[in-house]
C-alpha cells in the first residue's frame, strides 16, 4: 500500500490495484505523474486490472483531466473499473470516457462488489 496526500493505491488479494482518492481533494498534474511512477517504477505495472474509486469532493483541472487520458497512462491497463456514486463524478466519467484513447475496456459502477466482478472477467 501506498499513500499519498490524495489517494491510497493498495492490491488487492486478487491482484486488482486499487485506487481510491481522498475526501475533498482537487488532483492536479503532479499528483497523476507520483501514481503513474508508482505504478511502472514500484509496481512494474505493464498490464493490470484498475479499480479506481472516486471519493466524495473529487476535483481535477483540465491539465489534470487530459493526462488521465494519454494514451501511455492508458497503455499500463488490461481492465479499468470506475466507481463513483454521485452525478459530479459521473460527469467526470463521461468526459474520461469520451476521451479514451485506450484499447481496454472501462466501464463505470455505483459500487465496488460489481466493478471487481467485472474486472475478474478480463
Amino acid at each position: 500500500m501506498i499513500e499519498t496526500e490524495k489517494c491510497v493505491i493498495t492490491i488487492l488479494e486478487n491482484g486488482i490495484i486499487r485506487l481510491e482518492t481522498k475526501e475533498n481533494v482537487t488532483l492536479n498534474e503532479n499528483d497523476l505523474i507520483e501514481i503513474e511512477n508508482f505504478y511502472t517504477k514500484k509496481l512494474k505495472v505493464e498490464d493490470g486490472l484498475f479499480l479506481i474509486v472516486f471519493s466524495k469532493g473529487l476535483r481535477g483541472d483540465k491539465t489534470t483531466k487530459k493526462r488521465f487520458v494519454e494514451e501511455r497512462r492508458q497503455n499500463l491497463k488490461k481492465a479499468e473499473a470506475i466507481v463513483m456514486n454521485n452525478i459530479d463524478h459521473k460527469i467526470e466519467a463521461s468526459f474520461y470516457l469520451k476521451q479514451k484513447k485506450a484499447n481496454h475496456p472501462i466501464k463505470t459502477f455505483d459500487n465496488e462488489k460489481d466493478a471487481i466482478f467485472w474486472l475478474l472477467l478480463h
